[in-house]
């Protein structure tokens, strides 16, 4: 008797906890930015921190995966009406950015549909703490949406 009521208990937990995994983190909603208002609001983050651009180009959006809760949440277009996406409908921005004399490092920023989704902050070891401060900035200046930072040991 006792092993049911465990086993009951450990089931229940794995419930609960699998509802929560799905509503806090796949169904939560995501915050987008249109590009038109994202792209000041972005130069004068990076402006504010004491970084200067050194590159800007348009690069492939796979560079940039969405994570799960955004990819979840796509609707599949509806082809019988006319969908209007102005700035970058569905693709990335590469930015290389540097403090002072210290050695570049890279932000994509990702856009579907002409809105700004996804910030993704490449560094190497080396440059560690300068994209730490810039992706704390820009969790100041844009909370709310996907800021991520990946350092290489390189």
């Amino acid at each position: 008797m006792k092993w049911k009521v465990l086993l009951f208990v450990a089931v229940a937990v794995i419930v609960q906890a699998a509802a929560y995994f799905w509503v806090v983190y796949l169904h939560r909603p995501f915050e987008t930015i249109d590009w038109v208002s994202f792209e000041p609001r972005f130069r004068t983050a990076i402006d504010s921190s004491g970084f200067h651009t050194l590159e800007i180009g348009m690069c492939s959006s796979e560079q940039v995966p969405l994570p799960l809760n955004i990819q979840w949440q796509q609707q599949p277009q509806d082809h019988s009406r006319i969908h209007f996406a102005f700035g970058f409908p569905n693709s990335a921005m590469h930015y290389k950015f540097a403090a002072g004399n210290a050695a570049p490092f890279d932000c994509f920023v990702r856009y579907v549909d002409g809105r700004a989704t996804v910030i993704a902050v490449h560094a190497r070891s080396a440059q560690a703490s300068q994209a730490r401060t810039l992706v704390s900035t820009l969790v100041r200046e844009f909370a709310g949406l996907t800021i991520t930072l990946t350092i290489d040991d390189a």
